[in-house]
């Protein structure tokens, strides 16, 4: 469910960039002033370039697409081509505005989540690639967001497991909002193929009660699955 959930978004989010650029190609001529600044793909992503810089070519081209297509909706004008522009301008203010409303009413962030992102939005990553400290060059986004982590955190809560797997940890914002959900005895193995970032989350876990209940296991996920011991049983896996 977790996955389906976070394609859901995922589509919703790349839907709110096509449709602000679909509109403001119909109907702006200044659409070219407003563009999203896309760079050309050079073989590795760098991680910080999206939070820094393509979002607020994004934010411009979602600016352009409204102020072009303003006062038409999916009914009011009688061309086929109007109407198609009042369309994807509803769709556009729907999807843009649930993304911060969901935000604004997720409210379960517990203070291992908390450290977790606060560390994380101070790190700076770029200079840590350049030192080659990491094994690849990481960014924000690379984290499980606020509303998903939250999600994880309620599934978690539902099923009360004992044992939880999670494939992929980056810097432990995911597994956190799981040791907050596990009941006393629970615990979280957390695979990723980073150690730095082991070190990283362990140094903020270990400052909270409940920061022993995360295992975090280095080396390629396939390998360290293969070394779990045949009597642990997984009762959720993320």
């Amino acid at each position: 469910m977790s996955f389906a959930f976070a394609s859901a978004r995922v589509a919703l989010r790349a839907a709110s960039v096509a449709v602000p650029a679909a509109a403001t190609f119909a109907g702006s001529s200044s659409w070219k002033a407003a563009s999203c600044e896309e760079k050309t793909y050079t073989g590795r992503f760098q991680g910080t370039e999206k939070a820094h810089g393509i979002m607020d070519g994004e934010r411009r081209a979602c600016a352009a697409a409204i102020e072009s297509s303003a006062g038409k909706t999916a009914a009011k004008w009688s061309l086929h081509s109007e109407r198609i522009e009042g369309l994807a301008k509803e769709l556009f203010c729907i999807i843009g505005g649930a993304d911060p409303y969901v935000s604004s009413v997720s409210t379960v962030e517990g203070p291992m989540m908390t450290a977790i992102r606060e560390k994380m939005e101070s790190t700076d990553f770029d200079e840590l690639w350049r030192q080659r400290k990491t094994m690849f060059a990481y960014g924000l986004e690379l984290s499980t967001d606020t509303v998903e982590a939250q999600i994880i955190k309620m599934f978690t809560l539902m099923k009360n497991p004992k044992c939880v797997l999670e494939i992929g940890m980056f810097c432990g914002y995911g597994a956190a909002a799981i040791v907050e959900a596990l009941p006393q005895n629970g615990q979280c193995i957390s695979l990723d193929i980073d150690p730095f970032l082991k070190g990283w989350v362990e140094d903020v876990m270990k400052k909270f009660p409940d920061g022993g209940k995360l295992k975090v296991v280095t080396g390629p996920a396939i390998d360290s699955m293969l070394k779990l011991p045949s009597t642990q049983k997984i009762d959720l896996v993320l």
